[in-house]
């Protein structure tokens, strides 16, 4: 589902297919390792639901940069001059790996590339990745916290280092409209129930789905 917004920063106007909501801060801007227990922020996951061994358990355990790129071949060609037909183009991934049977490695993969008709102003990819700790969490819950809870809480952050970095160009700074991870999972879940004849595939090794805005530079 596709829909135009309009950004606050610059005048510009964005596309998003989806968009969504941002997670806990602490004072150094990321998230206290914490314990997720039954009836707080694991969505859906109640005593009931919870596995017979003991207390539902959502616990980051660290956030970092994984990998990062931001390229800018054609300062020289664009300095004192008006850039009236620039726009970018981004999109965002959600990569999942499994470490054992309690902990994962959920992975933002965002490329961005702001270009003319005629010129690429700068590509910026950024892959910003989490552990988490996840126990005693419901079988055919798990897919949904690890493709829409774990990536609504790194987000934020993500969104801010691209906001900071792009600021530090020549250029307007790049600032992310929100994702809604879960109607993003959820859409993905519905295109694999049909075209796997009613069934349903939960699994959690595969990559996320994408979202394709573009943004117009002002």
């Amino acid at each position: 589902m596709s829909g135009s917004q309009g950004s606050g920063n610059n005048g510009r106007k964005v596309a998003f297919q989806i968009d969504g909501g941002a997670g806990n801060e602490t004072r150094e801007g990321k998230p206290e390792p914490q314990d997720i227990q039954t009836g707080q922020s694991a969505e859906g996951v109640s005593p009931s639901a919870g596995a017979s061994s003991g207390v539902v358990v959502f616990k980051v355990l660290a956030q970092f940069i994984k990998d990062l790129s931001y390229e800018q071949p054609s300062v020289e060609a664009s300095l004192g001059k008006k850039i009236a037909d620039a726009r970018s183009e981004v999109n965002a991934d959600v990569r999942p790996r499994k470490i054992d049977d309690k902990t994962y490695e959920i992975s933002i993969a965002l490329k961005a590339h702001a270009k003319t008709s005629t010129q690429t102003l700068f590509i910026l990819e950024l892959v910003y990745s989490g552990v988490f700790r996840l126990e005693n969490i419901p079988k055919e819950r798990l897919p949904q916290i690890i493709m829409a809870e774990c990536p609504r809480l790194l987000f934020p952050y993500l969104r801010q280092i691209t906001a900071s970095l792009t600021q530090n160009g020549p250029y307007p700074a790049l600032v992310l409209d929100p994702i809604d991870f879960a109607r993003l999972y959820h859409q993905r879940l519905a295109k694999t129930q049909e075209s796997s004849e009613g069934g349903s595939d939960t699994s959690v090794s595969g990559a996320g789905g994408k979202t394709g805005p573009e943004e117009e530079l002002a």
